[in-house]
């Protein structure tokens, strides 16, 4: 027998016209929410949510469209004054709350609530990537000397190998 699926019941949240912005803006995501003064959320938005996929979604513009979304369903239901709280080192944080200020809500401070550690935990090991460039490729002083017409095989097999400079590995 299939179990019976419940709709979670609604809240209502009392909306003033003052209220908070936050903007957490990640490597992979931007969430926009906007809140009461109490911090009850009145609406929110993703870029996952308004159907950006992968790499598209820490876009200035993911942002924009998100903030857009999330700004017109509170301004419609009174919110108008917002203080923003900006967490995060991703793309669209400014492009979020330009947006919003301009869908009619008025930004009165930006405060950056990104979180610093204070040497807390140790990073991981440093990555093995083994990086050649192009232009180490195409160098040709790099090369070894063309050897002239006149040397003989024995001459060839006796000459001391050119040493490169190489980064470290």
């Amino acid at each position: 027998m299939a179990k019976k699926t419940v709709a979670a019941k609604k809240r209502n949240v009392k909306v003033d016209a003052a209220g908070q912005l936050h903007v957490h803006s990640s490597f992979n995501n931007i969430i926009v929410c906007l809140a009461n003064s109490e911090g009850q959320v009145i609406s929110w938005s993703s870029a996952g949510k308004m159907g950006f996929r992968g790499s598209k979604k820490n876009t200035p513009y993911a942002a924009q469209m998100a903030a857009q979304d999330c700004a017109k369903v509170a301004y419609d239901l009174g919110l108008r004054k917002v203080k923003a709280y900006v967490k995060g080192p991703g793309n669209g944080r400014e492009s979020a709350i330009r947006t919003v200020h301009g869908a009619g809500i008025e930004v009165t401070e930006i405060v950056d609530v990104t979180p610093l550690p204070h040497n807390g935990c140790r990073p991981p090991k440093r990555r093995r990537a083994y990086i050649i460039s192009a232009q180490t490729s195409l160098d040709r002083s790099r090369w070894p000397a063309q050897l002239s017409l006149s040397e003989s095989k024995h001459q060839m097999s006796r000459r001391k190998p050119e040493t490169r400079q190489q980064g470290k590995f």
